[in-house]
């Protein structure tokens, strides 16, 4: 019996020393976050954006104003060698005046160049319109993936056909300088304020940043107390190529199978 509860508390001790070492890996200030967000292999920084309306695609081309919310989410992800832009869209419509029970969320769009043997493979992901099934007549707004394949040294000119690697790398690298330069500062440009970082300048609204949940979440709260806009940093975001990504790429490569 002592020997099941001595296992007990061993397998339990290893458990809590565990979380304590999870929890030890993502830093608490803002400063210290930055810095390994930094020196992270997988890592992601989403800008988003709000408007007080949804507008609806009804169908190709035709475009419905609606009473409601739209949040939309630009995230660029670098991930080893490989780099990636991926546009999100949460929409919550009124009905009878009241928000949604729950938000929509569509993901509408996304580029990603993965090196690999030297070269770049290119998925892109888009929303079209098309037949709901082969069988069936109706027109539907679903996602859909291609892809291609270029040599290392046309896609870092960026000389690709969809030509968007520098863009999204350049986000990422210029983040990075950024947040060194926010670092060494931090201390003097920033206080600490109910479990939130306030920046000292507030000329152009409140910019707060907390660290929750894994994130470092960057608000800019305007003269009204409402959120004009924000970031979110991830530092531990691992791009992965999904399987409708990958078999593009293989009709891509082997168009006549």
């Amino acid at each position: 019996m002592k020997k099941k509860i001595t296992l007990v508390l061993a397998v339990a001790l290893i458990v809590l020393t565990s979380c304590m070492l999870l929890i030890g890996c993502t830093p608490s200030k803002p400063s210290d976050y930055m810095l390994k967000w930094n020196d992270s292999k997988n890592k992601s920084i989403t800008i988003i954006s709000y408007l007080d309306y949804v507008q609806v695609e009804t169908s190709e081309g035709v475009f419905e104003k609606k009473e409601g919310k739209t949040t939309k989410e630009l995230s660029y992800t670098k991930s080893g060698d490989t780099y990636m832009l991926k546009a999100v869209e949460i929409t919550n419509i009124k009905k009878d005046g009241k928000d949604a029970t729950t938000d929509t969320i569509t993901p509408t769009g996304a580029i990603i160049y993965e090196l690999k043997d030297g070269k770049y493979n290119i998925y892109k992901y888009e929303l079209v319109w098309g037949k709901e099934s082969e069988t069936s007549d109706k027109i539907i707004k679903k996602g859909q993936w291609t892809a291609l394949q270029d040599t290392k040294e046309n896609v870092e000119a960026d000389e690709d056909e969809i030509g968007m690697f520098k863009y999204i790398k350049n986000m990422i690298d210029n983040q990075e300088k950024l947040n060194k330069e926010m670092a060494e500062t931090f201390d003097a440009n920033y206080t600490k304020e109910g479990g939130k970082y306030v920046a000292n300048d507030k000329e152009k609204g409140t910019l707060t940043l907390k660290v929750k949940s894994g994130e470092l979440v960057c608000e800019l709260i305007d003269g009204e107390g409402k959120v004009a806009g924000c970031s979110r940093f991830d530092l531990n975001d691992k791009i992965t190529i999904t399987s409708g990504a990958k078999d593009a790429l293989n009709k891509y490569l082997n168009p006549k199978k």
